[in-house]
């Protein structure tokens, strides 16, 4: 049995499933598994998704039976999949995920990509959903080695490559980045607008953890890169899995050092076009200009927080 997650989590945090690591080294029990009646599949698409959307939004968890149908289907024809296991469901049921490389018609179902998915599916939806895009989004770049140039090749369920001659081993890679709301003295929040974003599009600000370095030191140093602002009383807050393509967003709170002034803010203008200290009134006012981040983002959850005065800032 899985032990409970605490609710208060980021939305792509709050579910769970049994991974079954056992069974991945298992091949001939992965492939008689494969064709179990109890078995299901879920299809994939690029960064979408099947949905079921009879009777409410739920992944489409197809039998091997209708899985054949639809790749069998003129929609789908000569279309390359791919089968990977993610784990067991909480009612016991296998789940193998199938990537294919174009949309097939449905009847009964739709696409819906992750983003747009948080505020529709169940805590454990989000989580296989997540699942199966970072380990997707991995295989589209490791089909060869790194090292010698070689075709490696799926094993383990998915979860490794292997080269049968070199005797190579490369598994799903995660990238660690960490995430910080930041406030002043007056109890505002620092955001801060990407020069690749729309304009009026504000977020906390984060950046990738450098090799050698700890969390708290990159919290440190890309804040006073990005904003040239110096912080306090850093403490963690969350975490979430991000798979865009394979990031691990880490949530750190922080205030502003005693001695810094709130007003010397420093743009990088290489990432970042402006930063802005905003109330609690300003991002609930009904007039509200600023368009945050999506509602499945770890920075929106933290956001939130604050707002909902939840947590520590």
């Amino acid at each position: 049995m899985q032990p409970d997650i605490h609710p208060k989590l980021p939305p792509l945090s709050r579910g769970h499933f049994d991974r079954r690591a056992d069974l991945r080294l298992n091949s001939e029990a992965l492939e008689a598994a494969r064709r179990q009646p109890e078995t299901k599949f879920l299809l994939l698409s690029a960064e979408q998704m099947l949905v079921a959307s009879v009777g409410g939004a739920a992944l489409a968890r197809l039998d091997f039976d209708s899985l054949t149908v639809i790749l069998g289907s003129p929609a789908a024809e000569g279309a390359r999949s791919e089968s990977f296991l993610l784990g067991e469901s909480g009612n016991g049921e296998l789940i193998f995920l199938v990537t294919v490389e174009q949309l097939p018609v449905v009847d009964g179902a739709r696409w819906i990509s992750l983003r747009e998915s948080s505020a529709q599916l169940s805590d454990e939806d989000l989580a296989l959903f997540t699942t199966g895009l970072a380990l997707a989004r991995w295989h589209e770049g490791a089909a060869f080695s790194a090292y010698s140039g070689l075709p490696i090749i799926p094993q383990q369920g998915g979860w490794m490559r292997h080269h049968p001659e070199t005797g190579e081993e490369v598994y799903p890679r995660t990238d660690p980045a960490v995430i910080v709301l930041i406030t002043d003295k007056s109890d505002r929040v620092l955001l801060g607008s990407n020069l690749l974003w729309p304009e009026n599009r504000y977020s906390l600000l984060a950046g990738f953890v450098e090799a050698g370095e700890s969390l708290e030191s990159a919290v440190h140093r890309e804040v006073f890169e990005e904003a040239g602002v110096r912080l306090k009383n850093v403490k963690y807050n969350s975490s979430q899995p991000w798979p865009f393509p394979r990031s691990l967003m880490l949530g750190f709170t922080a205030e502003l050092e005693d001695d810094q002034a709130p007003e010397d803010l420093v743009p990088d203008e290489t990432e970042i076009a402006d930063l802005r200290w905003f109330t609690r009134e300003e991002l609930l006012g009904h007039n509200l200009t600023v368009q945050l981040p999506g509602e499945a983002s770890i920075a929106r959850f933290m956001i939130n927080q604050w707002l909902n005065r939840e947590g520590e800032s």
